[in-house]
């Protein structure tokens, strides 16, 4: 593969990377607090003001699971929780957010190619 190639490959996977950045600040912004975690958190471990007006379903779901695995004996994931309780934006940004987990390996790997035909360039 030429550097050429390469250099087209990266360029197109940041474009592709910054947009869902966009789409997930887009989505995280309609973002409402779900009443569904208040039967979670009630009795047990309380949300603060602060964290139900600054925090996102993620968060929420992030202690949900603490809670649950804590007082069920394990067995919840995230995406489970954050799917079970979390609104829809912030679900919608979560699958975003894998998507562009796969599109940041695929930027490594390209940066990685380029580097191996740096070196070959440099060795000749």
């Amino acid at each position: 593969m030429s550097i050429e190639s390469l250099v087209v490959k990266h360029a197109k996977y940041a474009d592709l990377k910054s947009d869902l950045k966009r789409k997930i600040g887009a989505e995280l912004s309609n973002h409402k607090y779900s009443e569904a975690f208040e039967e979670v958190f009630s009795g047990k471990d309380k949300l603060s003001n602060e964290d139900i007006i600054y925090g996102t379903c993620g968060n929420h779901a992030y202690e949900a699971v603490k809670i649950l695995n804590r007082d069920n004996d394990g067995g919840y994931g995230y995406d489970e929780v954050l799917h079970m309780y979390g609104c829809e934006s912030c679900i919608k940004a979560r699958k975003l957010k894998i998507e562009m987990g796969f599109i940041g390996t695929k930027l490594g790997q390209i940066r990685g190619a380029i580097t191996r035909v740096g070196r070959k360039l440099t060795n000749q």
